[in-house]
């Protein structure tokens, strides 16, 4: 784990003589990998996108819509996924090979090379990634991966129900994982529409983000964790979020029927909770710290895991949501 600070640089204008001096002010440039990868046990399936910064005269928001002014050439680097035991021994060493991916246009090119590689991870392992460019020296990082967790509320019987008569919270709990440093609760709502202008029904869903907390030392996880929250405000999420902002839109829908609630619990690993604490900071300042766990060159590769909770909506909450006017069935 290190950090770089980047400090903003103030440039002066300066009243000189009459003797002309140029400046260089792109200076010797050296070749920096770029990666960023997350590693889910859960996936069998693993990216990991590896760039390269570049040095331009140009305007460097042109430059940056330059197809592959960020990509290395495939012949040019190779990149492995490693993995080790407990006592730092090399269990596997896979080769990932590229596939590109098409985005929409924005500040960057629309065209996106990733790394890929199928592997089933163990959360009792440690990982590493490793890009060998053949022109500069290789950058490496290295992950635990965060282990699985057991959900104690909301229990896995029965059904979601949201009415409240007496206004009392309710709570999402659990057991920390190992290597879990940051626990985000939210519940989605799932459900299926049916409209005049569509011969199939479609499937939506209400977001609604409980609550977050972090732990001390996600190497020993504590006890029992929790995020408490207040039912009935599902009900005004469902009213606020389920109707067409259009009256048009709206009124094409015939009926909705509910699919399922998901409590979900999804966890970051210690590297990647500070790399989205730093890159969120806020206000004026004169240096901003640059988080990365790469060595020889920056980015971000850790690991992060989900648990859902998937239960049926209650018949009473979903009489609820028909008093509402939402259409449901």
């Amino acid at each position: 784990m290190k950090k770089v600070v980047a400090p903003f640089i103030l440039l002066s204008l300066l009243m000189i003589s009459a003797c002309e001096t140029e400046v260089d002010l792109i200076g010797e440039f050296k070749q920096t990998p770029i990666i960023y990868g997350l590693l889910n046990q859960k996936d069998s399936i693993h990216y990991v996108r590896v760039n390269k910064a570049f040095i331009t005269s140009e305007n460097a928001f042109d430059a940056a819509k330059i197809e592959g002014i960020n990509e290395y050439y495939p012949d040019s680097v190779q990149v492995y996924l490693l993995e080790m035991d407990e006592n730092g021994s090399l269990l596997d060493k896979v080769i990932m090979d590229t596939t590109t991916y098409y985005t929409k246009p924005g500040d960057f090119n629309t065209k996106k090379l990733y790394y890929t590689c199928l592997k089933v991870l163990n959360e009792n392992n440690t990982y590493q990634i490793v890009v060998n460019d053949l022109n500069a020296d290789s950058a490496f990082a290295e992950t635990e991966l965060v282990r699985d967790f057991q959900i104690l509320v909301p229990r896995p019987f029965g059904s979601a129900n949201f009415i409240s008569p007496t206004g009392a919270a309710q709570s999402f709990k659990w057991n920390p994982s190992y290597y879990g440093k940051k626990y985000e609760t939210s519940i989605m709502f799932y459900y299926k529409e049916k409209r005049s202008d569509m011969s199939d029904s479609i499937t939506r869903y209400v977001e609604w983000p409980v609550g977050s907390i972090t732990v001390d030392k996600p190497e020993s996880p504590p006890g029992e964790k929790s995020v408490p929250y207040i039912p009935e405000t599902f009900f005004q999420i469902c009213e606020n979020q389920i109707p067409y902002n259009d009256p048009q839109e709206e009124a094409k829908v015939n009926g909705r029927r509910p699919l399922s609630v998901d409590f979900i619990i999804s966890v970051a690993a210690d590297e990647l909770n500070t790399y989205i604490e730093v890159n969120n900071t806020s206000g004026i300042v004169q240096d901003r710290s640059v988080f990365t766990n790469v060595e020889n060159g920056i980015g971000i590769f850790s690991s992060r895991y989900q648990k859902v909770r998937q239960k049926p909506l209650h018949l009473e909450s979903l009489l609820r949501l028909k008093d509402m006017g939402l259409k449901f069935e």
